[in-house]
């Protein structure tokens, strides 16, 4: 077999063919737990969000996440502790969604998560409350080992 322009351009297409195919399979098998299954609620709720993390910047750094030997402390200030009884921790794992945590708690200066609760990564941690009808949300990250 003789290989001139249109045997090339043959073999072109066919391996253009073969490896659109093997992205297309690739790519129907991946994992999108990233996306939220009520983006059309948050989406709708942007605003709302703003205006909460534009209330809680005040508040920013009265919230230190410790990691310690047997998990995570998170060190709640005096003047979060004034304004409500009790906080909503969420622990969101970005790789897993399965691995996402929610704890409710009463306010104290320190609450601990142990670490058979969570798994080794990166978290993100929301922690929010409510004051007088207004909610405030503040985030932090933390690395457990």
């Amino acid at each position: 077999m003789k290989f001139n322009w249109g045997t090339g351009i043959i073999l072109f297409f066919v391996l253009f063919f073969v490896l659109a195919g093997l992205f297309i399979n690739f790519a129907v098998h991946q994992n999108n737990d990233l996306v939220s299954e009520d983006h059309y609620k948050l989406g709708a709720e942007y605003t709302t969000q703003m205006q909460t993390i534009q209330r809680s910047l005040a508040y920013r750094d009265s919230i230190v996440v410790q990691s310690e030997t047997d998990g995570i402390s998170i060190l709640l200030g005096k003047n979060i502790r004034e304004l409500t009884d009790s906080v909503s921790l969420y622990f969101f794992k970005s790789t897993d969604k399965n691995r996402d945590l929610t704890i409710h708690a009463a306010t104290s200066p320190s609450i601990k998560v142990g670490k058979e609760r969570l798994v080794h990564g990166r978290y993100k941690i929301f922690v929010s409350w409510e004051k007088k009808h207004e909610r405030f949300e503040v985030e932090k990250e933390c690395f457990v080992e």
